[in-house]
């Protein structure tokens, strides 16, 4: 089945404390692109504190907020990695949950796109997702060609596709199978522990066009998803009132890592300056001011009660995952004996008491 013509949802996973971002990058969605609906998946809100997100943001048109206590399939599972996983783990599994829960309430052939918190929508998607033909996923590289080997040893360790923006298709039998694959995989092994050859979702999600090749579209398009990671090789330039990537519609900026006070700067996660008077820095100043105004009407959210994470050492981490699923995570081929499998429990108990 062909995209183009599909109707496009659009899912925001999200946070308590990450609000003004999703609620950022919502408004912008909303008012550069057509959606049939548009949806908040609030991933660590306990149900009080989901009913007064759904009061704040009520005049929202059309938005609907879940919460995971609200979630049709799978809602013990993802409530259980709270007991193992970090807040940030935690969010990577949720995108895939969050996904599953939108597609099973679209028709078959709707689309729905993911979008990470810190999004900042410039233009409509429509014909970037109309670009994945008969496919049922739509993914992003974090680039398109070699730039340097500092840069691509990070992917080797984290991923060379970007799971902060993906698009899976209702009703295609490949998005179905990756999407419960990934929320498996991600979910029991999703922590991030490069030492342990894990790194979140990502170096998952980089293997989907592997495993899943006749259903994945790794799009190519130079306006998806420009970031700290790939500014280099996307030429930010302004025609009239169009803002062009490489000669190509800019579609959204992923502010990854900025911060609204550290004005110059695009990210935390990379020593890059941004030149004042440049279309990067005009851009960088409209999202902040969308980040300050979309702060202050959900000031009155305040301090929410959220489900709590793991607050453990990774090592006591990784043993509860172990025991909360029953597989080993210290060597990935063979099975520890018995002994090392007691001793290594013992070892958890004896420190969790200890500490």
């Amino acid at each position: 089945m062909s995209q183009a013509g599909s109707r496009l949802h659009l899912l925001v996973v999200s946070t308590v404390s990450y609000m003004p971002q999703a609620l950022t990058a919502l408004r912008s969605a909303r008012h550069n692109g057509r959606y049939a609906g548009t949806f908040l998946f609030v991933a660590d809100a306990t149900p009080s504190s989901l009913a007064t997100i759904r009061d704040a943001l009520v005049a929202e048109p059309g938005l609907r907020v879940f919460g995971p206590h609200e979630l049709t399939n799978g809602r013990d599972a993802f409530l259980r990695v709270f007991n193992y996983y970090n807040a940030f783990e935690v969010a990577n599994v949720a995108k895939y949950v969050g996904v599953s829960q939108v597609l099973s309430q679209l028709r078959d052939g709707d689309v729905c796109i993911y979008a990470d918190a810190d999004t900042f929508f410039i233009s409509d998607l429509g014909n970037a997702i109309a670009e994945m033909g008969s496919r049922g996923i739509l993914l992003t590289p974090h680039q398109f060609s070699p730039s340097d080997d500092g840069h691509e040893h990070e992917y080797l360790l984290n991923g060379w596709l970007n799971s902060g923006f993906s698009a899976f298709v209702r009703g295609d039998p490949g998005a179905r199978l990756a999407l419960d694959w990934l929320t498996d995989r991600v979910g029991k092994r999703g922590y991030l522990a490069t030492q342990y050859g894990m790194s979140g979702d990502q170096p998952w999600l980089s293997a989907c066009p592997y495993l899943f090749p006749d259903d994945c579209f790794v799009s190519h398009n130079a306006g998806l998803n420009v970031a700290y990671w790939n500014i280099g090789e996307r030429h930010l330039e302004r025609t009239g009132s169009a803002v062009l990537a490489n000669g190509v519609p800019l579609l959204f900026l992923h502010f990854s890592g900025f911060k609204p006070e550290d004005r110059g700067k695009l990210s935390v996660h990379a020593e890059m300056e941004v030149g004042v008077g440049t279309v990067l820095s005009e851009l960088c100043d409209l999202y902040r001011a969308e980040l300050a105004a979309a702060g202050a009407d959900i000031a009155k959210i305040g301090q929410l009660e959220v489900i709590r994470s793991a607050q453990t050492s990774l090592t006591q981490r990784l043993l509860l995952g172990e025991i909360h699923n029953d597989i080993n995570l210290a060597a990935t081929t063979a099975k520890s004996g018995p002994f090392t499998r007691i001793g290594r429990r013992i070892d958890f108990y004896l420190n969790k008491a200890l500490n």
